[in-house]
């Protein structure tokens, strides 16, 4: 299981604390979407979502990954 320490530590390095809303988002239907969005939430991130689109829909509206990898 998770260690939510250290959990809670690498997402605080990454600026990401219990005021900021995470949105998950991967390829539709990716059964890890839902597992990392789960987890953050089992770990106490209850401001968590899943962006119910896949990552070829958004880049055809334009929007732009980084494809930095956290």
């Amino acid at each position: 299981a998770p260690d939510p320490q250290k959990t809670s530590a690498l997402l605080g390095q990454l600026g990401i604390d219990d005021t900021k809303t995470l949105v998950v988002t991967g390829e539709l239907m990716d059964p890890s979407t839902f597992r990392v969005a789960w987890t953050l939430e089992y770990l106490g991130h209850k401001n968590t979502k899943i962006l119910n689109v896949g990552l070829d829909t958004l880049q055809n509206l334009g929007i732009e990954f980084t494809g930095e990898q956290i």
